[in-house]
C-alpha cells in the first residue's frame, strides 16, 4: 500500500490532528516521491484544498507548505492535478490571514518556475483573479503577475499584453490598495517588457488620467 494512502486515511476534522498529519506528510515528502496513481493524487489534492478552505489559518498555511514540497519533489506527476484546482488556490489570495495570502503568492510564483509547467500557463490560469469581486484576490493576483513579469520578462509578454486592459482598469478601482498594486504591476511591465505595452495603453487610451 502506498504511504500516501495510509496517511490520507488519517485525515480528521480536528485541526490539531491535521497539523500532526501535515507534519507527517512533509516528512514523508522529504524522503519519497509521490505515486503516479491518479485516484490517490486526486484524493491528496482534495485533502489539501479542504485544508486550505478551512477556518484554521495554521492548517491552511501548512497545506500550502505541503503543496510546495510536493511540487518540488514530484511536480511532474502532481502539477497538473493542482492546475485543475487553480480556482481554489487563487481564492486563498483573499484569505483573512496575511500569512496565508503571502504563502499562496509565494507558492503560485514558485509554481510557475517549475520546469514541467510554464509561467505562461500559470498566468493564463490565474488571470480571472483580476476581475474577482474580492479586492484582496485582485491584489494577490497582481502580486503574482508582477513576480512572474520580473522573473520571465519578454517570454511572458503575450500573456501580459492580454491582461493589460484589466490591470489598467484596476487603476480606477474603488480600493486605494488595489490601485497602488495595479500601478506597481504596470511599472514592472514597463521596465521588463517591450515598449509595445506602453504604446498599446496610449493607443487604446486604457488609462484615462495619469496616476
Amino acid at each position: 500500500m502506498s504511504w500516501l494512502i495510509e496517511l490520507l486515511e488519517l485525515n480528521s476534522p480536528d485541526p490539531r490532528q491535521r497539523l500532526e498529519l501535515g507534519q507527517q506528510l512533509l516528512f514523508q515528502l522529504q524522503i519519497s516521491n509521490l505515486t503516479s496513481d491518479s485516484r490517490i493524487l486526486n484524493d491528496f489534492c482534495d485533502l489539501l484544498v479542504q485544508w486550505l478552505s478551512g477556518s484554521n489559518h495554521k492548517v491552511a498555511s501548512l497545506a500550502v507548505e505541503i503543496m510546495d514540497k510536493a511540487v518540488e519533489v514530484s511536480g511532474n506527476v502532481f502539477g497538473s492535478y493542482l492546475l485543475e484546482r487553480i480556482t481554489a488556490l487563487v481564492d486563498r489570495l483573499g484569505d483573512a490571514k496575511q500569512n496565508v495570502r503571502d504563502a499562496m503568492i509565494h507558492f503560485l510564483a514558485n509554481f510557475a518556475r517549475k520546469a514541467h509547467l510554464s509561467p505562461q500557463n500559470i498566468l493564463d490560469k490565474i488571470s480571472f483573479g483580476l476581475n474577482h469581486r474580492q479586492w484582496l484576490i485582485r491584489i494577490g493576483t497582481m502580486n503574482v503577475i508582477k513576480i512572474i513579469i520580473e522573473d520571465y520578462k519578454r517570454s511572458v509578454e503575450p500573456q501580459i499584453s492580454r491582461m493589460t486592459p484589466n490591470i489598467c482598469k484596476l487603476m480606477n478601482d474603488p480600493n486605494m490598495d488595489v490601485r497602488e498594486v495595479a500601478s506597481r504591476t504596470l511599472v514592472a511591465a514597463f521596465l521588463n517588457l517591450s515598449n509595445q505595452i506602453l504604446e498599446m495603453i496610449r493607443r487604446k487610451q486604457l488609462i484615462s488620467e495619469p496616476r
